[in-house]
């Protein structure tokens, strides 16, 4: 069972680690934004790519494909709900920068991905206690797999 438990220490390392580039977004400074946007993006395409290996290890073969769909769809779905919120919660003001910046509705648009991550950490624990068919099948537990 070491293969799941390696994925699932890189689980909840990049979700943390995500999550800590999320609150740095919450920082009003260009090069904090723009750390944390990077370090967000990077630690998303490694929990895509780990979902990918988590989705083969799990699923069967026959309805693994749409499983990875899904997966695509909430990525669209996760970056349709921001262009919402962004347009309804930041108007375009007359006062310009100065003017979005006071207001502090940006905070919240960035907060989003905060929650989203909280509740993938919350899932993670509760999924990753029970191993995957395979890792029973690999380490010779028939009688339990079955």
């Amino acid at each position: 069972m070491n293969g799941k438990n390696n994925l699932s220490r890189l689980f909840y390392l990049f979700n943390i680690l995500s999550l800590g580039f999320n609150l740095l977004k919450l920082i009003l400074n260009t090069y904090t934004i723009l750390l944390g946007r990077l370090g967000f993006g990077i630690c998303c395409g490694v929990l895509n790519q780990c979902l990918t290996k988590f989705i083969n290890d799990t699923v069967p073969f026959s309805v693994a494909q749409v499983y990875g769909q899904a997966v695509n769809v909430g990525i669209t779905l996760g970056v349709t709900v921001i262009a919402f919120i962004s347009t309804n919660i930041i108007p375009l003001e007359e006062n310009g920068k100065a003017g979005l910046q006071a207001d502090e509705n940006w905070r919240i648009v960035f907060s989003y991905s905060i929650v989203i991550n909280v509740i993938s950490i919350l899932l993670i624990a509760i999924k990753f206690q029970n191993p995957s068919l395979k890792d029973y099948l690999r380490d010779k537990s028939d009688e339990i797999a079955i």
